[in-house]
């Protein structure tokens, strides 16, 4: 004991853990900037970085701790397993990565390699927990995880349509010339490229764009608005090709989603589970629909009145996915 830590008078035992643990699986590019938006925003007052590599996972918790005063200290944990995460709060995966020139379906199996090692671990550790899944194709793997280890649905969640729904409103934005949090529009479906943009259910200051242009998104339509659902399609592979990866969209979208758990501020976002039972899908398929999100993840799923022409697009959409997951064999 230092002789400072002689002037320290114990008034009570061994402070419990805190409650807001945080585990990030990977960090990598998407996984690393997800721990500094949690960080930053003050959302994990204890916050565990699981990589294999152990030295560097270290090193890169070291570049927080060392500006620990600038972040309300949190308590930052390291290793290369499970070991350190149990009693998690939240879990979030981001194993794997997205090769250029590949899309996100033709890596099922490889991804499904490396959660099959991690998963059952890391339920055993944290049963209570909610996870979150970004790992590519994040949809077919959050019916995987949930499948290898019965995890209850509500709790099973995949990052779905956030981001793809937050890279709609901003190119709808552009294109009205208005901030794009005066934009209110979802994705649906699959996170990838049958994702489906209901174009029924976007306003715009009050206004309903479906009412002024009936043919919007279609084929009839003449201003071409379908355009804007083509850019949000290519929108990840257009900056990977340039800076060889995407990380900050979807480790933001991946941080608001668990602050939208966290605060259980009732907000709606468009993010994956499984959707059983619900618009007359009968098989056990995840897919994005907006849910409006509590502390022990998905506490409401919100069924939309898809017009025929959505609704075709999002039984395509169920088709992909199952077919993928069909492809996995489990």
């Amino acid at each position: 004991m230092s002789t400072f830590q002689k002037q320290y008078v114990k008034v009570m035992g061994q402070p419990s853990e805190p409650a807001d643990k945080i585990s990030v699986i990977g960090t990598g590019q998407v996984g690393l900037s997800c721990c500094a938006f949690l960080i930053d925003r003050r959302l994990a007052n204890h916050l565990v970085m699981v990589d294999l590599r152990q030295e560097w996972v270290k090193a890169e918790a070291l570049d927080f701790l060392h500006v620990s005063s600038l972040l309300a200290s949190p308590k930052i944990e390291t290793c290369t397993d499970a070991s350190c995460t149990a009693g998690s709060k939240y879990v979030i995966i981001t194993v794997g990565t997205r090769p250029a020139g590949k899309s996100r379906l033709d890596i099922a199996k490889e991804s499904l390699e490396l959660l099959s090692k991690l998963v059952p671990k890391l339920v055993e550790s944290s049963p209570d927990a909610t996870y979150v899944i970004s790992s590519n194709p994040a949809d077919v793997m959050t019916w995987a995880v949930r499948k290898m280890s019965g995890l209850p649905k509500e709790r099973c969640i995949s990052c779905g349509c956030h981001l793809d729904s937050l890279r709609f409103r901003y190119f709808l934005a552009q294109r009205l010339g208005v901030a794009a949090s005066e934009v209110n529009a979802f994705i649906v479906g699959e996170h990838g490229d049958s994702s489906v943009p209901v174009w029924s259910g976007v306003t715009v200051g009050g206004i309903a764009l479906l009412r002024l242009l009936p043919n919007i998104g279609r084929d009839q339509d003449e201003e071409k608005w379908q355009k804007v659902h083509e850019d949000v399609v290519k929108a990840g592979s257009s900056v990977s090709k340039i800076k060889g990866y995407t990380n900050w969209g979807v480790a933001l979208a991946i941080v608001d989603i668990i602050q939208a758990m966290m605060t259980n501020s009732g907000r709606i976002l468009s993010v994956g589970s499984d959707i059983q039972g619900l618009m007359g899908v009968n098989d056990s398929v995840v897919m994005s629909l907006p849910c409006i999100l509590g502390t022990h993840g998905v506490q409401k799923v919100i069924e939309l009145p898809l017009t025929e022409f959505e609704m075709n697009m999002f039984e395509k959409s169920k088709e992909v996915l199952m077919k993928a997951q069909c492809a996995l064999d489990l």
